[in-house]
């Protein structure tokens, strides 16, 4: 799925290729790098595009957002401590929380839109 995705990219079919790479992240039980590498790049290439308005732009980021959430959610109970890729996609998690500028207050509501609040 990588490697298709990667052609859409260079096919410049960015919708399709992020759609493909956010489809690969149910196999990270069996391969986690592979799949965090899948996730890493379908949220870098909506959260990183810019769209025809400064506020779709923002909404896409947030949707890139959201989906990396359900993403470290759903991870969060298969990781074993034998790879990086939960780690390292938590770190994108924390840097786009940075670059966003999300309060707390703000991080609690999205989670408890997404159903995975504490």
């Amino acid at each position: 799925m990588w490697l298709y995705g990667k052609a859409l990219e260079e096919d410049d079919q960015t919708d399709q290729a992020i759609k493909i790479y956010n489809a690969a992240f149910g196999a990270y039980a069996s391969y986690p790098e592979w799949t965090a590498q899948c996730v890493e790049a379908g949220f870098n290439l909506g959260y990183t595009r810019n769209y025809e308005t400064p506020e779709e732009t923002q909404e896409k980021k947030l949707q890139a957002y959201k989906f990396l959430r359900t993403v470290i959610y759903s991870w969060q109970r298969m990781e074993d401590g034998k790879y990086e890729a939960l780690d390292r996609v938590r770190r994108l998690q924390e840097r786009v929380e940075g670059e966003m500028q999300l309060s707390q207050e703000q991080i609690k509501e999205i989670e408890t839109q997404l159903g995975i609040a504490k």
